[in-house]
């Protein structure tokens, strides 16, 4: 009988990512791609500002992030993490579009 396979931070990510495209997802963070890979993968560990901006732009609980332990978020969102996190890209945008319109 083999040892089930430990769930890794890797792997944590990859949830928290969710439907996102990795490229959505790092942009969400300021990273590039192949940083979120390296993050996946478990090449590369984030770093402390890093964990905070997932843990603040995802509300995720960041027990969990790091040990796997207690709920993944620290509370419901009204909408999935993707959604939520596609609401906020078009806010910006609009913001953006109304700040052009008035010049």
């Amino acid at each position: 009988m083999t040892e089930p396979e430990e769930i890794t931070l890797g792997d944590r990510i990859k949830f928290v990512r969710g439907s996102l495209s990795k490229v959505e997802f790092a942009r969400a963070l300021g990273i590039n791609r192949n940083t979120l890979r390296r993050w996946e993968t478990n090449k590369l560990l984030p770093n402390f500002e890093r964990l905070q901006k997932i843990h603040k732009t995802f509300k995720v609980n960041i027990n969990w992030l790091l040990s796997g332990e207690g709920k993944p978020y620290l509370k419901r969102l009204k909408h999935p993490p993707d959604i939520e996190n596609r609401i906020i890209k078009l806010e910006s945008r609009i913001t953006a579009l109304e700040k052009k319109a008035k010049k």
